[in-house]
């Protein structure tokens, strides 16, 4: 294969998205990298043999869990490093370096209280698991820790006629979908769309497989006859994978009993009177054969957003990043399908919070319904006339209101409320649009060209490569989008 100098490196895409969704996509070959004493220009490096990385990071382990030939292109852009970001580095034998970034799963974030309004918090967790696509060469991986010279850990993969991961899996092919399910996965509920959006839903503290499958359909049923998806209800395609736990409730850190449940969730708090509470999350790295099923069970289902269902009548939610897909742990509080149907706005649709609770960073302000330009929103050609800028709050129709993406001042949201900023009210006109742009072309039946009241639907940062990120390009032909590591 091509390699390159090793005094130069290149870039290539790690992970690949939800949370949140498609976000930590990037390119593959034809990859810019720095110049070199010879030219200014960058230099491009063509990687014509690739294979893609399965990674655990859990502590300062760093190991291959997986190994796999890419069947597809990436599309879209890796995540902009920052504080919410990996870097790792692949070095080949000869010194050629190529280097990504990955979502950081590390951190899951909880964004309501059981009223339905907005409370962000985040919690920490020693693991996640990512994918990285690196040439099909000797060399070892690294994951750099953050303000630190030394590595987390490095694993090694391995070039041969029969080619294996460091940890001794061959490689092979990523599941199709179209070979026999893996075991415990079953289709809930098929589509005949062109390209539908695949929902993994699986349990935690579920002994009774039958009491979970009957809940995962519930769940899929409420998703697909709600006011917001309702009619992209073709669009999407359910599956349920079964984990059976051993306890059927959750550790609570109030009575401090240890409890033996697939995914390990816990409350964040033993006070029942603590916003903590209600914070759920794996305490401890999941056990290499919960990883690695779950790990199959989301490649085979090319699942889009995972849904992990915990067994307590108690409020609770959060999410965090599982190969680089959006998972959102619920409760079955009768407020955990809102809580769902939100954290879909910023999995499948590329939605963010229009709210303040949390830490303002205006550098990654600008969404479909979020922007500090004022003078150039997104969603300009769907302002109601009459609306000046900024808008007063509690004003009727779209315009400007100043509070959104954690920030109370300068950034602005499209209407006085919708869901992506409280759980008791559905998409604004601007949300709504978004939802169109990205479900009607992939939903049969689907309308992607629906003019909104107050402009077109043609602009505005919507559509793939706008200012939003979404997943499709009205103005061109249809493409199913495709995970970038499958």
């Amino acid at each position: 294969m091509t390699q390159t100098p090793k005094r130069r490196t290149a870039r290539v895409a790690g992970g690949f998205l939800i949370a949140t969704f498609v976000g930590a996509l990037g390119c593959f070959v034809g990859c810019s990298t720095p110049s070199d004493s010879s030219s200014s220009a960058p230099q491009q490096v063509t990687i014509p043999q690739e294979r893609i990385l399965d990674v655990k990071l859990d502590g300062s382990a760093l190991k291959v869990i997986g190994a796999y030939v890419p069947q597809s292109t990436p599309t879209g852009v890796q995540p902009t490093p920052g504080p919410g970001t990996l870097d790792w580095t692949f070095t080949a034998a000869d010194g050629t370096t190529v280097r990504g970034t990955v979502a950081d799963g590390r951190t899951s974030e909880s964004e309501f209280a059981p009223s339905g309004t907005s409370a962000r918090a985040e919690v920490s967790q020693p693991w996640m698991v990512f994918s990285a696509r690196v040439p099909s060469t000797a060399g070892t991986f690294a994951v750099p820790l953050t303000g630190a010279s030394v590595s987390l850990g490095a694993v090694t993969q391995v070039s041969a006629s029969a080619p294996v991961a460091s940890d001794g899996s061959t490689l092979s092919p990523a599941p199709s979908g179209t070979d026999a399910p893996p075991d415990g996965v079953r289709k809930l509920r098929d589509s005949s769309a062109t390209c539908p959006f695949n929902v993994l839903i699986v349990p935690e503290a579920f002994t009774d497989m039958g009491a979970f499958r009957t809940r995962a359909e519930q769940v899929a049923n409420d998703i697909v006859t709600s006011s917001e998806y309702g009619t992209y209800a073709s669009g999407f395609v359910f599956w349920s994978q079964d984990f059976v736990s051993r306890d059927g409730s959750i550790f609570d850190p109030g009575d401090n009993r240890a409890k033996s449940t697939a995914f390990g969730v816990s409350f964040g708090s033993g006070d029942p009177n603590s916003a903590e509470r209600r914070i759920i999350y794996p305490r401890n790295a999941l056990s290499d054969e919960t990883t690695n099923r779950l790990r199959t069970g989301a490649r085979y289902t090319k699942a889009d957003i995972i849904l992990i269902i915990v067994n307590t009548p108690e409020y609770g939610g959060v999410k965090s990043q599982f190969l680089g897909i959006t998972y959102v742990t619920v409760t079955n509080n009768a407020q955990g399908n809102r809580v769902i149907l939100h954290e879909m706005g910023h999995g499948l649709l590329s939605l963010a919070d229009e709210y303040t609770d949390g830490t303002c960073d205006r550098s990654r302000v600008e969404s479909p319904n979020t922007s500090a330009r004022l003078d150039a929103l997104p969603w300009k050609d769907m302002v109601t006339p009459s609306n000046p800028l900024p808008t007063p709050q509690g004003t009727a129709g779209v315009g400007a209101f100043e509070g959104a993406a954690y920030c109370t001042t300068g950034v602005y949201r499209p209407a006085h409320t919708c869901l992506m900023k409280e759980l008791s009210t559905g998409f604004c006109p601007v949300c709504a649009r978004q939802l169109r742009n990205v479900f009607g072309p992939r939903s049969s039946g689907g309308d992607a060209g629906a003019s909104d009241a107050g402009g077109s639907d043609s602009g505005g940062g919507l559509v793939n490569g706008g200012d939003g990120g979404g997943l499709y390009n009205p103005g061109g032909s249809l493409v199913c989008p495709t995970r970038a590591l499958f």
